[in-house]
């Protein structure tokens, strides 16, 4: 009877601590013409970056695009002309966060771009 009380002290313990959530990271992100570069900090625990991106406005059945970055937190990827959304997914061994720090952005041309807050 003590062993099976320890067993269950311990799964509590252990399942209340190590299946949180992995943490938001701070994102930040330049633009050099058509060419994006993002970065990331790191977040303990987390085993693989997930990023995703998207043409704006977005409609049903568009593709939203996706990236496993394993554990790296820089990116860099040419995209296209016009509004875009980006955003990061922390992974870790309980499965995948939410989106992270959703931005979107305006390409102009290869001499103005705009920023937006998601």
């Amino acid at each position: 009877m003590k062993e099976l009380a320890l067993l269950i002290v311990f799964v509590l313990f252990f399942a209340s601590t190590s299946l949180a959530a992995p943490a938001a990271p701070q994102m930040s992100y330049s633009l050099n013409g058509l060419n994006i570069t993002i970065d990331w900090t790191t977040v303990p625990d987390a085993t693989d970056y997930t990023l995703y991106y998207a043409a704006y406005p977005y409609h049903a059945g568009d593709t939203i695009y996706s990236m496993d970055n394993g554990n790296s937190t820089t990116f860099s990827i040419d995209l296209w002309y016009g509004v875009t959304y980006i955003a990061v997914s922390v992974g870790n061994a309980q499965g995948n966060s939410d989106y992270y720090n959703i931005k979107y952005f305006t390409i102009k041309n290869r001499r103005h771009s705009k920023e937006h807050e998601a």
